[in-house]
């Protein structure tokens, strides 16, 4: 797994979103070309509970909407914890973050 740096604005705005809504959660953030584990669903991303903070790694060759996406999942994750899988919690944190952004970027606009 080779990290490599994501500059990227939407990226950007994800984090202060997200911190704006849940604080300073303690993370790690990387961005890898392919995940060395094979499976047999494609992996966009992963929140790694094991390591101390917890890492969030994405595929930087996503297109951009996909990143984005992606990154919301895994910090939903994160902020649900381990335990939480898909469940509904883990849902209204996604949904909540999704709309954060997008409001964030309608305003921008505006």
């Amino acid at each position: 797994m080779t990290s490599i740096r994501v500059p990227s604005e939407p990226v950007q705005d994800v984090l202060s979103v997200f911190r704006e809504t849940h604080g300073d959660v303690p993370m790690a953030l990387s961005f890898v070309s392919e995940f060395q584990e094979a499976s047999a669903c494609l992996v966009k991303g992963e929140c790694n509970f094991s390591k101390s903070p917890p890492e969030i790694t994405i595929l930087c060759d996503l297109p951009e909407g996909e990143l984005i996406d992606t990154l919301i999942h895994e910090l939903a994750h994160l902020v649900c914890g381990y335990q939480a899988e898909h469940n509904e919690i883990w849902e209204q944190c996604s949904e909540e973050l999704h709309l954060r952004l997008a409001a964030r970027q309608f305003v921008r606009r505006a």
